[in-house]
């Protein structure tokens, strides 16, 4: 289990401007949520959402789809967690039960890396993830190393446990943790994924629960 697993996911204030949270590292992303303007059809297309990001210490970044600007009980939601406890990189899939606030997780895996190719006072990990949604059960989601150094080769898994979603859905970045910056996003249109996703084997320290 991670440090923060039981983590509750409560909004307690209204929707503000970001400006004060914005700097060359990016956007000073802790215990917010953002929601970008823009919305994504899963009718008869798939979408794919990119964000680059920095994760330090013990951190997390959450990505949500299938809603429109609230989260429905049923809303995929990606967890990226870094743990220093454990020393590794997990993505987890899940929901927020409502009742609760609190994130149910669904599957779990830890992300394969090559320790030696980060030096250990470098407490941060700079990641690219792309998250892409079908509208059908399945969620894929890839993760690699995107700056300096890079013990994260790319890393790509999927869940086939929601409900499908085809209407028009907006998307919801959430951070929590030691510190996070959101360096890029964006999101694109495109063709259903009818691919199977091959993880690598447990011998490359690929951890699923």
């Amino acid at each position: 289990m991670l440090g923060e697993y039981d983590i509750t996911c409560q909004v307690v204030s209204g929707w503000e401007d970001m400006n004060d949270r914005i700097s060359k590292k990016g956007i000073f992303l802790r215990n917010r949520i953002i929601k970008p303007n823009i919305e994504v059809r899963l009718k008869s297309l798939a979408f794919e959402c990119k964000v680059q990001m920095r994760l330090i210490g013990d951190s997390s970044v959450f990505i949500m789809s299938r809603n429109n600007g609230s989260v429905f009980s049923t809303s995929p939601v990606v967890r990226i967690s870094k743990d220093t406890s454990l020393k590794g990189v997990f993505i987890m899939f899940g929901v927020i039960d409502l009742s609760t606030n609190k994130f149910e997780y669904k599957r779990q895996v830890q992300v394969p890396e090559d320790l030696r190719l980060q030096p250990l006072d470098k407490n941060y990990k700079d990641l690219e993830v792309v998250l892409n949604d079908n509208g059908d059960s399945k969620i894929y989601v890839s993760v690699k190393s995107c700056g300096k150094y890079n013990p994260i080769q790319e890393f790509h898994t999927s869940c086939d446990k929601f409900l499908p979603y085809f209407d028009k859905s907006q998307i919801l970045i959430a951070a929590t943790g030691d510190s996070v910056y959101l360096n890029t996003f964006s999101v694109q249109q495109i063709e259903r994924n009818s691919e199977k996703v091959l993880e690598r084997p447990a011998c490359c320290c690929c951890t699923t629960f």
